[in-house]
């Protein structure tokens, strides 16, 4: 017959989450002889209260560092724990010094599971498998909209990279130049110079890439307004507008008569078709049918002169 003594009960929603990292619910007496077999080093208590006297006594008998975070007692409706305090304990958890490590908060359900699920940020899981993770030791059926916001917004905080990490984060090295979620900072100062040096240089990479896109947008367009016409430089280009400009000028001043004239008529021939000028011996045109002729000349005149004005606004030149 077994006696009661010696049997192994391990916490409520007992869990490996990796090599050397566990999760679970508050330890009872009845659990501290399972958790002495873990040979554990660190007791991470999200909790109210730091542990009882028990619990302490089971720890300072195994030489086990008792670390209490405090985050007040779940509620439905208000998640009490902060991401300061999630960072806190993201990096007790990923420091080797402190394996094998016991993560637990009252129940081992939503305080536990939210900070691991920060973890799984860190370690760039998707949100899906973060989510079902999450779920799995819910006492609901599924995750409130607080919970899901919680882990979706953690982003951007700041943690602490120590010198060394476990095998289960990224191998157990850093692969990546720039998290895409968090910021780290590093207290291996090897390993901050080498993360400087590398965004240094995708910073210099990305002003090189600026440069070769205006660059290349600039030959773009050149070849736009004139495919052989080579990159001018500044003076060139002022020395051209000065030309137009002298050519303009020299063409405004022959077309002046002519286009006088063609007022002229164009507004004498507007009267008469509206019936307020009428045609006498003294004008210069004794039919009708020799005015429309007259008109029609004007009529295409004008059209090509809009046409070359068009043409030249397209060049930079104003009138």
């Amino acid at each position: 017959m077994w006696n009661s003594d010696e049997l192994l009960s391990p916490p409520f929603r007992f869990a490996i989450v990796e090599e050397g990292l566990f999760r679970g619910a508050y330890p009872k007496q009845r659990n501290l002889r399972f958790l002495k077999r873990l040979k554990l080093r660190t007791f991470l208590s999200l909790t109210p209260s730091p542990l009882d006297d028990a619990a302490r006594d089971f720890c300072k008998g195994n030489k086990i560092e008792c670390i209490h975070l405090q985050v007040d007692r779940w509620k439905e409706d208000n998640v009490p724990l902060t991401y300061k305090r999630t960072v806190l304990a993201i990096q007790y958890i990923i420091n080797p010094d402190h394996h094998p490590l016991y993560l637990h908060c009252l129940d081992g359900s939503n305080v536990t599971g939210l900070v691991i699920a920060c973890m799984r940020r860190l370690q760039l899981w998707t949100l899906a498998s973060t989510f079902i993770e999450y779920s799995h030791y819910l006492r609901t059926s599924g995750l409130s909209s607080d919970e899901s916001e919680f882990i979706e917004r953690f982003n951007k905080v700041e943690i602490v990279i120590p010198r060394r990490i476990p095998p289960w984060l990224w191998g157990g090295q850093v692969p990546f130049d720039v998290h895409p979620i968090l910021k780290l900072k590093f207290t291996n100062l090897e390993m901050d110079r080498v993360a400087m040096e590398r965004e240094k240089g995708n910073v210099d990479k990305r002003a090189r890439e600026k440069e070769d896109y205006r660059r290349r947008k600039e030959e773009l367009l050149g070849e736009l307004l004139d495919k052989n016409r080579r990159p001018r430089t500044t003076s060139e280009r002022n020395k051209e507008m000065k030309e137009n400009e002298s050519l303009r000028k020299q063409e405004n001043a022959l077309k002046k008569p002519e286009r006088a004239r063609q007022d002229a008529v164009g507004v004498k021939a507007r009267y008469v078709f509206s019936g307020e000028y009428d045609l006498d011996d003294d004008d210069d045109y004794d039919t009708e049918d020799d005015l429309g002729l007259l008109l029609e000349d004007e009529s295409g005149d004008e059209e090509e002169l809009s046409l070359t004005i068009r043409a030249l606004a397209l060049e930079g030149v104003d009138f």
